[in-house]
């Protein structure tokens, strides 16, 4: 009978042992269709090579499969019931709520099974919330989270491993075993593939995770629980080995170059002194703590002021027969004729009619403005194949015009598509856009997008469909990575589901997590830390805590959400443990 009720033990705890330990490696080549290529802000390019998303979210669904028939087991033939299912509510109207919306999406296909790079639709949606609920449901004691505990610190350890590599410039993914492992049984074995953070000299570490800023959220979450079994540790060698994994993290989280760990971290300390120390004695030191962290942010300002920006083109507007654009001390208006059978005539003008006239540069065909304010604009006219080309350089970037006797100028893009040239909505944060590593350019343009958001959102994993993609001056004059990048994220958790899924679901998962921390706080604050259960649930909280701040300038990615959805339920069952040790 034992024996039967610890294999039952181990056939439950697998999926999580897996989700814990295995999941993060799973990296290896899927050749994708892209479904982007007929829109104008996107190259022409059908398929591309995925190596760290595609597999790992189909892993994750597979896994939430194998914990719905462990539950249907659960339920059925044991007849374990599900436990605080009131607590779990909240997180139920979520995912109805992002399950309407996929169905109601004008991009359904990309709502259901995610867009490139991310694949976060509707079914890895769910499948956080699976994982979730689960180990909700399915940790009963104290030893059980221990073995989900040292699965994670077993995965932490390999993650290091790998990001101390990549410091010392051997990157596993970039070595022959590493290139086998990526390709085998693709047919493309043999050849050396890369990608965009794989050759990094600045920030080199992104461990498994693709980019520098996912190892950061993966370093967060597991070091409150490192803390927790090295302090939970009997043994030496253990509390050793502890200390080793949170030494190799420490070491790679300096290697991502994030900045949204030095705001992060130092709040994980406080919320963990408030917790585990207990008396005036943690307020005091929680105190301190806060009055150096913001007398370190005062200072940061101090040094380096906010100061509004302005820019020599704020607009650009194609007509029929000119180009206008709107520069701080008026307007002009910018036309091309044919001249001769491969030339064209730049003719510019004041707003007012009067001629500008023209500096001729080295370059062949290229001419400045003999006008103050215009130092930076470089034209570039001439005739091919019947068509007119009119080529603005500003910032070292090219604008392209093309004009043709029956419609006048249309803009083509880089990738040479037509499309339009708007100006967004910055919601009176113009000039600010490069705040936060350019994330304020990107943030200031959603709060538009919330307002069409408020029930249902466009669908998960379409935030790159409904961005104002043809912002196309903004992103020049913001920053030059900013314009060549394709924004697919908002880059804040919280934006991103309340622009894909709705602002209704963001404001009823605010409150899921927001109890969550609330309980783990009443539970914890005059709680003894002798127990592990106690350990463990405050280690979780500060985990889910540091996510959510973290989530304040990062996204939700596949790559790393499913560990965070994990702790939160594990965190949900060791809160049902020590209320109920509360009880006895």
């Amino acid at each position: 009978m034992r024996r039967k009720k610890k294999t039952e033990r181990i056939a439950e705890l697998l999926p999580l042992i897996l989700l814990a330990a295995v999941l993060p490696f799973v990296v290896h080549l899927k050749i994708v269709e892209t479904g982007l290529a007929d829109y104008p802000w996107f190259p022409d390019l059908t398929s591309q090579g995925d190596f760290f998303a595609w597999w790992r979210t189909r892993m994750l669904m597979i896994l939430a499969g194998w914990m719905l028939v462990n539950l249907g087991i659960r339920i059925v033939v044991r007849k374990k019931y599900p436990k605080g299912w009131k607590s779990w509510i909240w997180l139920g109207i979520y995912l109805v709520l992002a399950f309407v919306s996929a169905a109601v999406s004008d991009n359904r296909s990309f709502a259901v099974n995610g867009m490139i790079e991310n694949y976060e639709g509707i079914w890895t949606l769910v499948s956080y919330g699976i994982a979730a609920f689960y180990a909700g449901q399915v940790l009963e004691n104290g030893e059980d989270v221990r073995t989900v505990f040292w699965a994670l610190a077993f995965g932490a350890a390999i993650q290091g491993i790998l990001g101390i590599g990549q410091i010392l410039g051997y990157d596993f993914w970039n070595s022959s075993a590493g290139q086998a492992l990526l390709t085998a049984g693709t047919g493309l074995e043999g050849q050396t593939l890369s990608y965009q953070f794989a050759e990094s000299k600045v920030n080199p570490v992104y461990m498994s995770f693709y980019n520098p800023n996912y190892a950061v959220v993966y370093i967060l979450l597991m070091l409150p629980i490192l803390f927790c079994l090295a302090a939970d540790a009997k043994e030496k060698w253990k509390k050793g080995i502890c200390a080793g994994i949170g030494a190799l993290l420490l070491i790679c989280l300096v290697g991502t170059g994030s900045k949204a760990a030095i705001v992060t971290i130092p709040v994980m300390l406080i919320a963990g002194v408030l917790l585990c120390v207990k008396g005036k004695k943690s307020w005091m030191i929680a105190g301190a703590s806060g009055v150096l962290l913001l007398t370190a942010g005062a200072g940061y300002l101090w040094k380096n002021p906010v100061s509004r920006l302005t820019y020599s083109l704020q607009d650009i507007q194609v007509e029929e027969d000119a180009i206008e654009l709107t520069l701080p001390d008026g307007k002009i208006r910018v036309n091309a004729e044919a001249q001769g059978k491969d030339a064209a005539l730049i003719i510019a003008r004041e707003e007012d009619g009067t001629k500008i006239a023209l500096i001729a540069q080295e370059e062949e065909n290229c001419y400045r403005l003999d006008r103050d304010g215009t130092k930076n604009l470089v034209w570039e006219a001439y005739q091919q194949q019947g068509l007119i080309y009119l080529i603005l350089h500003y910032k070292e970037e090219p604008f392209y015009f093309v004009k043709d006797a029956a419609h006048g100028f249309t803009y083509v893009t880089i990738y040479g598509k037509a499309d339009t040239i708007e100006t967004a909505d910055a919601c009176g944060m113009e000039g600010y856009e490069r705040l936060f590593g350019e994330r304020m350019y990107i943030w200031s343009r959603c709060v538009g997008l919330l307002k069409n958001n408020l029930l249902l959102g466009s669908g998960p994993d379409t935030f790159a469909l409904v961005f104002p993609q043809n912002d196309y001056l903004a992103k020049v004059n913001t920053n030059r990575k900013v314009y060549e990048e394709i924004l697919t994220k908002p880059h804040s958790l919280y934006l991103q589901m309340g622009v894909q899924t709705g602002v209704l679901s963001l404001a009823v998962t605010l409150v899921f997590w927001l109890a969550y921390l609330w309980n783990s706080w009443r539970i914890y604050r005059n709680r003894k830390m002798d127990a592990f259960e106690a350990k463990a649930g405050c280690a979780a909280a500060i985990a889910v805590l540091g996510y959510l701040i973290l989530g304040l300038a990062n996204d939700s990615m596949s790559v790393t959400a499913p560990f965070f959805w994990c702790l939160l339920g594990v965190g949900m069952a060791l809160n049902r443990m020590n209320q109920m040790a509360e009880k006895n």
